[in-house]
């Protein structure tokens, strides 16, 4: 994505000038440029108006510029389909790098927080923190205080002091002077707090704790978009056709029952309809569709979804049969992931011929469910210095990350 950088310069201020009543004289400077009409502007418009001119501005320059304390970018929101268990980052930043000299911060004296929300329309509290990947150690981020105590983005690892400071005006304040509370979710100032300062604290999360780099997920912030696929060419040579999308199967509602059944159960992952279809029957006929068990009172001619769902045995299919012998006139299928596996193929040019394995043609028609997930990224670019007018950080680009339970 492109670089944030929040710039902020005066505007030229726009002024109205009057239009003259006397003529120009000699002493005006160059010539008179010409109106859009061809004519120029010594030509007077009438006795009591006075006369019009062109003004045009160029080599304009900025004469000074200075950054916010803060610049904040929110994205549109970013809809990405699938089961999605979590959401990492990865991002590339420029920081402005100062030395140590006379105790300031160690290296930078700015902060870049990142945040994500799973909300369509998020209140502040829906925002949740999140670190990049590539960032092990949070440096300079800005305290804010209630009293003289100020919680932290991510629970700090109290145990590593080496890579821990508190600074004020990026100046390093004693650690006898504040302490952790919480367990390391705030810090508390034991000396008196300065209104006017601005504090900051170096700090490494608690991993152990709660993953700073990854933000959970979980259906319950998506939503569920109903879908339904055409094949009318029927299956591959392997008996299979390959949905565009992941359906989604709730396993809360299907745990709900000791005996589920995916073809009798209020809750049909997916329903499988054969149409159009020319399938030989027995005794010449024809059968032109084949429904869901649900959507039929029969139990011939109709499809069913063999997949276990709740305990995730392979399950094997029986073939369809015409045959006087062992008539069973049921498609069946199952699913794989995306995949749906049946026992032919239904697109056979020859009935003729293919009798044996194939018994006809037919148009496959599925519905199901899939997750449909919403994100939008906020990011804060601060400047933790009052006295530092031209410093600011920099997001060069992020990249959004996303696991995805197939």
């Amino acid at each position: 994505m492109g670089t944030n950088n929040f710039e902020y310069a005066s505007k030229p201020k726009t002024v109205s000038v009057q239009n003259q009543t006397t003529q120009a004289s000699s002493k005006t400077p160059g010539p008179l440029p010409s109106l859009l009409n061809g004519e120029t502007a010594s030509k007077k418009i009438n006795s009591s108006t006075g006369y019009v001119y062109q003004y045009g501005i160029k080599n304009i320059g900025l004469s000074h510029s200075l950054y916010s304390q803060a610049g904040i970018f929110v994205t549109k929101p970013i809809d990405v389909e699938g089961n999605i268990v979590e959401v990492s980052l990865s991002t590339s930043e420029d920081h402005p790098l100062f030395n140590e000299l006379d105790g300031m911060a160690t290296d930078r004296v700015t902060s870049i927080e990142y945040y994500i929300s799973l909300e369509e329309n998020p209140s502040p509290n829906d925002w949740v923190p999140i670190l990049p990947e590539e960032t092990k150690t949070v440096k300079c981020e800005k305290l804010f205080f209630q009293g003289s105590s100020a919680r932290l983005r991510f629970t700090a690892d109290i145990s590593d002091e080496e890579n821990t400071d508190v600074y004020k005006n990026n100046i390093l304040i004693s650690k006898d002077d504040w302490y952790f509370t919480d367990r390391g979710a705030s810090i508390q100032l034991s000396a008196p707090r300065d209104q006017s300062a601005i504090y900051t604290i170096d700090y490494v999360p608690d991993s152990d704790l709660l993953d700073p780099w990854t933000v959970k997920v979980g259906d319950r912030f998506s939503k569920r978009v109903r879908q339904t696929e055409h094949f009318p060419n029927g299956t591959d040579s392997n008996n299979t056709i390959k949905l565009s999308k992941y359906p989604f199967i709730d396993y809360d509602l299907v745990n709900q029952s000791s005996n589920y059944d995916p073809n009798k159960s209020d809750y049909r992952p997916i329903d499988v309809f054969l149409t159009d279809a020319t399938i030989t029957s027995g005794n010449g006929q024809i059968q032109k569709e084949f429904y869901p068990m649900a959507y039929s009172n029969k139990e011939e001619f109709i499809t069913k979804n063999c997949t276990d769902y709740k305990n995730s045995k392979d399950a094997s299919l029986n073939k369809y049969s015409i045959n006087p012998d062992s008539t069973y006139k049921v498609m069946e299928y199952k699913q794989e992931k995306n995949k749906l596996i049946f026992t032919e193929s239904f697109n056979r040019s020859n009935l003729y011929y293919n009798e044996a394995t194939n018994h006809g043609n037919a148009t496959i028609v599925v519905q199901y469910d899939y997750l449909v997930t919403s994100f939008r990224l906020k990011i804060i670019l601060r400047k933790n210095t009052g006295d530092e007018l031209v410093v600011t950080p920099l997001t060069n680009s992020y990249q959004l990350k996303f696991k995805v339970m197939k």
